[in-house]
């Protein structure tokens, strides 16, 4: 499983006009999020630009983690406005396609590598499986493939070498496993919210941990998930997990800790706290 921390620095100010209580599991509010796309597996290191062979298969490989894939975007261009068309597939054993879509030379970058989009028609992978990004077109064509050395990419190999990954994207329709990204904010007072991007439910503990250390907390410096709880997180829903009011004042750092999987993550942020109300940026954690 693959597993980040992502901080958004976006400062947030929240005003309301009655006090927050701290709330159970008892009270936890769902609200259905809207089915996104999003990025599952990706290599975006693009220090290098290899020509690609024509009448072969150029591929990378990629561990599937989604549900079902919709588009693939490849750092790629074309330096031959009369070059074949060029199609990708996604095939687990190579030569045989699971879908797969075809362009002409003139809808690539022209003269330069950027990313682009093939958007092929949908089809569901299995997790955890092994797949391969193919790329083939005919003869007097030139097209090149942004890449690096290194294995950037550990999980995949490519057919250029064990050492060389791809720069690429996939972007499937939701994860295909619990995918839970933990939210938590604060104005007058602190909310924890938790998004199931997956495909499937999570019910088990969050094993979530609130704590601020510094400044003058005289009201609720730490917040912990009650043990005896579980809370289910169905898959394309949100639920507040916490919301309660803190009382203090002066600079402080807020301190998340999750432990969904078996594995803690943890972020902080600094903020600044005004009686009722808390200055900061937000904290995002990505379990999946």
């Amino acid at each position: 499983m693959k597993r980040k921390i992502v901080g958004i620095f976006v400062c947030t100010l929240v005003i309301a006009s009655a006090a927050l209580p701290v709330i159970g599991t008892s009270d936890v509010v769902k609200e259905t999020a809207p089915v996104l796309s999003v990025v599952d597996q990706q290599q975006n290191n693009t220090a290098e630009v290899h020509w690609l062979d024509s009448g072969v298969a150029n591929w990378q490989q990629f561990v599937n983690h989604g549900n079902m894939i919709e588009k693939v975007d490849c750092h790629i261009g074309c330096y031959y406005t009369d070059s074949a068309d060029i199609t990708l597939s996604i095939e687990k054993i190579i030569g045989t396609a699971l879908t797969s879509i075809t362009y002409p030379a003139t809808a690539l970058p022209l003269d330069h590598q950027d990313w682009f989009t093939f958007d092929f028609p949908d089809v569901n992978l299995t997790y955890g499986e092994t797949y391969h990004i193919v790329i083939r077109f005919d003869n007097e064509s030139e097209y090149a493939w942004s890449g690096a050395y290194g294995d950037p990419y550990p999980l995949g190999l490519s057919s250029r070498s064990a050492q060389w990954d791809y720069a690429f994207k996939t972007i499937v329709d939701r994860f295909a496993s619990p995918a839970l990204e933990f939210t938590l904010t604060a104005g007058l007072g602190i909310t924890l919210i938790c998004e199931n991007h997956g495909s499937e439910d999570f019910n088990n503990r969050t094993h979530a941990h609130i704590w601020i250390d510094g400044g003058l907390i005289l009201v609720n410096e730490e917040w912990a998930e009650p043990p005896d709880v579980i809370t289910p997180i169905p898959a394309g829903e949100r639920v507040t997990l916490a919301k309660y009011l803190v009382i203090g004042f002066g600079p402080c750092v807020i301190n998340l800790e999750v432990n969904p999987f078996g594995e803690t993550m943890s972020g902080n942020t600094n903020a600044f706290i005004i009686l009722f109300f808390i200055l900061e940026p937000p904290i995002v954690i990505d379990v999946q």
